[in-house]
């Protein structure tokens, strides 16, 4: 039900679909909260992707306002990491993956300066940065790993 509902919404209209995906957040870290008690939480595509992406929107004045912020309702995560890839990488994993792109995927392909645009409006949650570019997929989870421990957060 969830990916039929997020390409539901895909489709939409960008006020919308920023509704949508603010919702899921929430239920996103409500989920996340009950876990907590119990282990660690991993999330993609949380806040910081939901505002950065808003910086595509004709209108985004609306989540300008939240780069590198927390709604109240969300529950800041310790750590966020940004796994970044060139270009040529990133469309090449893209298509490997064999999921229909939505329409901001695709204006990625199209337009550098959306991508910058994300990625500037990622990078306002200070996160931990890791470049995949080359990397295998074990070989990024250590990575990640390493900065984690270094940053004493694992």
């Amino acid at each position: 039900m969830g990916a039929e509902l997020r390409s539901h919404f895909d489709k939409r209209p960008a006020e919308q679909r920023r509704a949508y995906y603010r919702a899921a957040n929430l239920v996103a870290s409500e989920i996340a909260e009950g876990t907590l008690q119990e282990k660690h939480v991993v999330m993609d595509r949380y806040w910081p992707s939901t505002v950065a992406f808003a910086t595509m929107d004709v209108d985004s004045n609306g989540y300008r306002k939240w780069q590198g912020l927390y709604p109240p309702e969300l529950r800041k995560p310790d750590a966020v990491v940004l796994l970044t890839v060139d270009e040529e990488n990133r469309s090449k994993r893209m298509r490997k993956r064999g999921e229909p792109a939505t329409t901001e995927e695709q204006s990625l392909d199209e337009h550098l300066a959306h991508r910058n645009n994300i990625l500037c409006a990622y990078r306002k949650f200070n996160p931990i940065e890791i470049d995949t570019s080359n990397r295998k997929p074990g070989d990024v989870r250590e990575a990640t790993l390493d900065e984690l421990r270094s940053a004493r957060l694992f």
